[in-house]
């Protein structure tokens, strides 16, 4: 468990090795909107390996330029060597696709943020406003459009909504990890697995200081008695597809999962959202998201970053008087998911990066350790 055990800086000083791009001055030009292959079941590494292979002509294919991007700043990190890929990428596109580049950019401005470069991320994203603000704002992340109304350039309401949700965030941050790392505050983490049915563990659950849910889960009072009713921390997925809407209001907390999304997310409404209707927003620090990724070689689920966050911050769960319910994780369908919410329970698989078989390895060294 020594990674479980890393600091968070860790992460940002270990460099992956720069994607090699290679010399094939003649690739058709047509190849530019070539879609990429991408299988989101494979290993991360592989995932990499295959998408730099398809972007991998003096002229890239653009789609998969931009989700080679994507991958590379979500699990690696803004480091050093990805700023580098992504410049060289958006440099080798010809000036005819220019006017397609717009995600691309986005990405490369959004990882110059986080690397505190802001100059460059502003100078990368003027250009989005200047052709088209409404995609611009769109595209960017919640503290690249920000900064873009703190330089005048983006003159838009969103932009001071944009500032009022970090200011919330970072506010309600410190508060929020004083209580996760205080041992003496109770934390009931509860899953969506049906794994609780007929246990009677509701009144537990509700015992506790804290109680964690996730994304979906049912406040119906037809299973109270299993998986309790109390809910202060909110974790959920981004975006607003298929995460039902909730006030902000409800919660103490509502944790975003995947890396830090004040960087990481585009169109960052779901953001808006939580801090308009009362909600503190809290968000994953990419390190720990990046070493979870290194270390499953997936991407992982909203219930198992909590979880390796939390072990990261309080130790072993054993002294940490944490408290696991509805986890299984090999209750999981390949590429779906089953919870207890749901009728019937084996439900038909949904699209899913998750690899459950790994997750649970991982969910086991965490609850031992």
């Amino acid at each position: 468990m020594a990674r479980l055990d890393a600091t968070l800086s860790s992460t940002l000083d270990r460099d992956p090795p720069i994607p090699s791009f290679g010399s094939n001055w003649f690739a058709p030009v047509l190849n530019i909107f070539r879609d990429p292959p991408d299988s989101p079941l494979a290993r991360i590494d592989d995932r990499i390996a295959a998408l730099r292979t398809a972007a991998d002509s003096r002229i890239p294919a653009l789609p998969a330029a931009t989700r080679l991007a994507k991958m590379l700043f979500d699990f690696r990190g803004p480091t050093p060597q990805t700023l580098r890929a992504l410049e060289d990428l958006q440099a080798r596109v010809p000036a005819l696709a220019r006017s397609f580049t717009g995600r691309l950019s986005a990405i490369q401005a959004a990882a110059y943020g986080e690397a505190f470069n802001w100059g460059k991320a502003v100078e990368v994203t003027a250009p989005l406003y200047r052709r088209n603000k409404v995609a611009a704002v769109a595209m960017s992340s919640l503290a690249v459009i920000e900064k873009m109304h703190l330089f005048g350039i983006d003159k838009s309401g969103v932009g001071a909504s944009a500032g009022e949700a970090l200011r919330r965030s970072q506010e309600h941050e410190a508060g929020f990890l004083e209580r996760l790392t205080d041992r003496s505050v109770s934390i009931a983490v509860v899953g969506n697995s049906p794994i609780e049915i007929g246990r009677g563990q509701g009144a537990a659950i509700d015992r506790h200081d804290l109680v964690v849910r996730f994304n979906n889960y049912s406040a119906d009072p037809a299973f109270h008695v299993d998986y309790g009713g109390r809910a202060d921390i909110w974790v959920r997925a981004a975006g607003h597809t298929g995460v039902w809407s909730r006030p902000g209001s409800k919660f103490s907390s509502i944790v975003f999962s995947g890396p830090d999304r004040r960087h990481h997310g585009f169109a960052p409404w779901d953001i808006l959202d939580v801090v308009g209707s009362g909600g503190n927003p809290v968000f994953v620090p990419t390190p720990v998201y990046v070493d979870l990724a290194a270390e499953l070689q997936y991407a992982p689920s909203a219930g198992l970053t909590f979880l390796y966050w939390l072990r990261r911050l309080r130790g072993a769960f054993q002294d940490a008087n944490v408290s696991v319910y509805g986890f299984a994780l090999i209750d999981q369908p390949p590429g779906g998911s089953r919870h207890y919410f749901e009728r019937p329970r084996s439900v038909a698989h949904a699209t899913s990066s998750h690899n459950w078989m790994a997750e649970a390895e991982l969910f086991q060294r965490i609850l031992q350790s």
